[in-house]
């Protein structure tokens, strides 16, 4: 199967990438060519980005559509080809005909079978389920464990995403390599366009008492949970961070679930309720990235392992809105 980018293609070179060209046939042109079309015979060639091409470029694919013939640059003599074509476009090649800019029997040869892939708002759960794809991938390359908050995955589901899936994918990436390395992935570590300004605090103890909560959270997350490590990190006794998680409420079995406030930040695996667990949390984490499976926090905190994610996602990730097949 060949593939190249339309986009990337000028007048100038359409020809000798799609085509081939003949020996001597330009300056540089040492040695003969074959092109795309020549290479994908009895094959699949993909055109993405094909609303991008020049109207030269659209005539010339046009004959090609219609002959199944191709001619190298610098011969003559025609070659035959037998090509499935399939191209890609995130515009509407609809609207691109009526405003003159693609040509309308071209979109005819190539509107065979239409598939046309929604944008990822759009799209109700896939966002989740590519947030577990794409979180698992980061986990195996960084080899990071660390899960994400509810209320993370909440922020990431209500985003109306104008990138789509590759904006998706970057924004976990960013999150998995700018969070701990175990532990929980609150909201605070959202890109502010995600996050927004969700700040409500009304007066000054209660903004003092919220960043407390924020910064204890992130020092016991970098210390992976251990309270002597965190302690010395804020500069106070191991009794001393005792009484300010008791005070900051960060301590009791209800709040060392995963908190539903979405400005708690990055938390430690240890704060999650162990009787959810079941089991040492930081034996978990790394049980989660021992077997390959992402985990991620449900309604209660609880660490969960969802399997089987991967299932079919890695063929249309990068899907455009509209697909045709010749």
């Amino acid at each position: 199967m060949g593939a190249v980018n339309c986009a990337a293609l000028t007048d100038e070179l359409v020809e000798a990438e799609l085509f081939g060209y003949a020996r001597g046939a330009f300056t540089g042109a040492v040695t003969e060519r074959a092109g795309l079309f020549e290479a994908s015979d009895r094959g699949t060639l993909f055109l993405d980005e094909v609303g991008a091409l020049s109207t030269r470029a659209q005539a010339k694919l046009l004959r090609v559509l219609q002959n199944g013939e191709i001619r190298r640059v610098g011969e003559n003599a025609p070659r035959r080809v037998d090509v499935r074509v399939v191209a890609a476009t995130n515009r509407s090649l609809d609207a691109a005909v009526t405003a003159g800019r693609f040509r309308e029997d071209l979109l005819y040869r190539l509107d065979v079978l239409r598939i046309e892939v929604p944008p990822l708002r759009d799209r109700g759960d896939d966002v989740l389920l590519l947030t577990d794809y794409f979180w698992h991938r980061a986990q195996l390359l960084t080899g990071r464990t660390a899960v994400a908050a509810r209320s993370t995955l909440a922020a990431l589901a209500t985003y109306h995403w104008p990138g789509n899936v590759r904006q998706l994918e970057n924004v976990i990436a960013s999150l998995v390599v700018r969070g701990p390395h175990r532990g929980v992935v609150g909201p605070s570590a959202l890109p502010a366009c995600i996050a927004g300004d969700t700040a409500t605090v009304e007066t000054l103890q209660q903004a003092r008492e919220l960043f407390e909560r924020q910064y204890v959270s992130g020092a016991l997350a970098r210390a992976g949970g251990r309270r002597g490590r965190a302690a010395q990190a804020l500069g106070v006794t191991r009794q001393g961070l005792a009484k300010l998680l008791k005070q900051l409420d960060l301590d009791s079995p209800g709040a060392r679930r995963v908190p539903q406030d979405p400005q708690n930040g990055l938390l430690s695996e240890h704060q999650i309720d162990d009787e959810y667990r079941g089991k040492d949390a930081s034996r978990v984490c790394e049980q989660t990235g021992r077997h390959g499976v992402p985990g991620l926090a449900d309604a209660h905190g609880t660490v969960v392992h969802r399997e089987g994610v991967e299932r079919g996602l890695g063929a249309a990730l990068k899907g455009a809105d509209h697909v045709t097949d010749q």
